[in-house]
């Protein structure tokens, strides 16, 4: 089955009503790839990745509003 961009999506709405903390999404976007990668619709891995890599240093992070903008 497919993984939608959408779906993607309305997970990630989800999770940033939250508490905004940079490593709690970007480990859940890393979840997410690990879980589902390889049902992934095309042009997904590369927005997954974007959010991922924010944990890897200030110049990686992105705000709520750029990463809403992914899509």
């Amino acid at each position: 089955m497919i993984y939608t961009k959408e779906e993607f999506r309305r997970e990630l709405m989800h999770k940033l009503e939250g508490d905004w903390n940079i490593k709690v999404i970007s480990r859940w976007a890393y979840q997410i790839y690990v879980d589902r990668c390889d049902q992934f619709e095309d042009g997904l891995y590369n927005i997954v990745m974007d959010i991922v890599v924010m944990e890897e240093g200030a110049e990686f992070e992105m705000t709520k509003e750029e990463i809403l903008e992914l899509f």
